[in-house]
């Protein structure tokens, strides 16, 4: 094909083309397939795509080390939010964080945060935040409070990444 060539009308019909082979040859295949997952995981198939969620699974490491693949967040009997311990990378370095953290639930974004505090490498405290994702803040769960029921959207986090970066001022020039 000569792409120099290669007018408007070519371009819609190789996107139409492409449009009817995925709709009519991909996709029933791609529905057509047994997803399997592992320990930990939970898979729903739905009419808009396949739903992908952590579900609690025991452990017998008792507060020595994180107590799955992924970072998990469930309800205490007294009401507050518990989150698993997890693994965190920031920038580059792996940090593994312990069971037990808790804090009170509030709809809103769960996040792990921290942050760098100087130029040293030196990082903050690792804490929970209800606050709007950013560099500092690796999303973690959606909590969704009405009365005294609480929803969490656990989303499946194996590692929190965390990256804070500068332009290189030699970059600039």
């Amino acid at each position: 094909m000569n792409w120099e060539r290669l007018s408007g009308s070519h371009v819609v019909d190789l996107i139409r083309n492409w449009r009817d082979m995925w709709n009519n040859r991909i996709m029933p295949k791609l529905r057509s397939m047994e997803l399997v997952a592992g320990p930990g995981i939970r898979l729903n198939k739905g009419p808009s795509g396949v739903v992908i969620s952590a579900v609690p699974i025991s452990s017998t490491r008792h507060g020595s080390s994180p107590v799955s693949p992924l970072w998990q967040v469930s309800v205490s009997d007294d009401g507050f939010l518990v989150v698993s311990g997890g693994w965190i990378n920031r920038n580059g370095l792996e940090v593994i964080w312990y069971a037990g953290a808790t804090i009170s639930p509030q709809t809103g974004t769960l996040c792990i945060c921290t942050e760098p505090i100087d130029n040293a490498g030196k990082w903050s405290d690792i804490s929970l935040k209800l606050i709007t994702p950013n560099p500092c803040a690796y999303p973690i769960a959606k909590i969704t409070c009405q009365g005294e029921e609480v929803t969490i959207e656990q989303y499946p986090v194996t590692v929190a990444m965390i990256f804070r970066s500068k332009l290189c001022p030699i970059a600039r020039m």
